[in-house]
């Protein structure tokens, strides 16, 4: 993957960072092929150990990102392990990640590597390099970019579309969909080329940049947040009568026959939450309440595909997936990629 100058920057303080702490030197090896290994960025050889690691760049760890960004450093192929290089993790997220155990090193001097001659683990140092900053140029991941990028993962040549096209299948706003398409030009997740137009390349960095930021898509939408003393609740509601479908566990239990769901996520319209709170009898969570068993009801952001091939009471598998994998449920995860290999990849 072509690494943006912000991500080289961040690179060389993490390191530099890395070997100030420990005294060990990485070396970077140079990918000479990235195209058939979405996500992956650059090979990096730990001198002191002979071990070579695989290591992700991302410029921003948060709570709303982890779970997402776990998943794809579990996700790369081959023996050698992943390595996290990241701007900052604090002593919460460094715990979070250990116990996930994803290695990683980022510019304050963390880290975490756990390998059969090493034990490093560095936490609670703040940053003293500059904060390699969010270069913002544009919108492709707000809440209209991101409803834009779903309909591109959805049907791909959408991307070579006219801007109206672009933005009726979204739902975005006209005057939006050129600075969303010169961002994701910009990012290299689009090229574009006179003769052929616009294509999406490495469309699986594209899925694991857009749930990256699902949550703040996501949130956008919320209605409210439910409880049941009734496990079975979901089993009694028949989705149609009520204008609603399913995601998370209990879409993913039906599309893989895999989960036995627990918490649900439900998709409906606001003028339909009145009828499906009464026939499921729900109750709100309060907030100061740590409920058993939770039910989250969003708006549906995306609209209704006259080509789709998913049942009506099922949200779409790309929405299903990024659900399961923004839980960080071990058990999601595991249906997740069960998820993508039938459904998406």
């Amino acid at each position: 993957m072509k690494k943006s100058a912000a991500q080289k920057q961040l690179l060389e303080n993490a390191l530099e960072a890395f070997h100030h702490e420990t005294g060990l030197t990485f070396e970077i090896i140079e990918q000479r092929s990235h195209h058939d290994k979405p996500g992956i960025d650059t090979p990096l050889q730990l001198f002191d150990v002979a071990k070579k690691f695989i290591g992700v760049i991302k410029k921003q760890l948060t709570n709303n990102n982890l779970n997402s960004i776990v998943h794809q450093v579990k996700q790369l192929p081959g023996s050698n392990p992943g390595l996290l290089v990241t701007d900052y993790v604090n002593t919460s997220l460094a715990e979070r990640l250990k116990y996930a155990q994803i290695q990683f090193i980022d510019t304050a001097g963390n880290a975490y590597i756990k390998q059969s001659s090493l034990y490093i683990y560095v936490k609670g140092n703040k940053p003293t390099t500059p904060k390699v900053q969010n270069h913002k140029t544009g919108r492709a991941f707000q809440t209209a970019g991101l409803k834009v990028i779903f309909k591109f993962l959805q049907a791909p040549s959408l991307a070579n579309g006219t801007y109206r096209e672009i933005a009726e299948q979204a739902d975005v706003a006209l005057g939006s969909v050129g600075e969303i398409l010169r961002d994701l030009i910009a990012q290299n997740f689009i090229v574009k080329n006179n003769s052929t137009g616009r294509r999406i390349i490495e469309p699986k960095r594209l899925l694991n940049a857009w749930i990256e930021h699902y949550q703040n898509l996501r949130k956008n939408y919320l209605l409210g947040t439910f409880t049941t003393d009734d496990h079975d609740w979901w089993k009694k509601i028949n989705p149609n009568q009520l204008s609603l479908c399913w995601g998370g566990e209990i879409a993913a239990a039906e599309y893989t026959n895999y989960l036995q769901p627990k918490d649900g996520i439900v998709y409906t319209k606001k003028a339909d939450l009145a009828d499906f709170i009464k026939t499921a009898r729900l109750k709100k969570i309060r907030t100061d309440q740590i409920a058993t068993l939770r039910i989250d009801v969003f708006e549906p952001f995306w609209t209704e595909s006259n080509t789709k091939e998913e049942p009506k009471h099922l949200a779409h598998p790309l929405i299903v997936y990024a659900d399961l994998i923004t839980t960080g449920d071990a058990r999601n995860m595991e249906t997740a990629q069960r998820l993508y290999e039938k459904f998406i990849d």
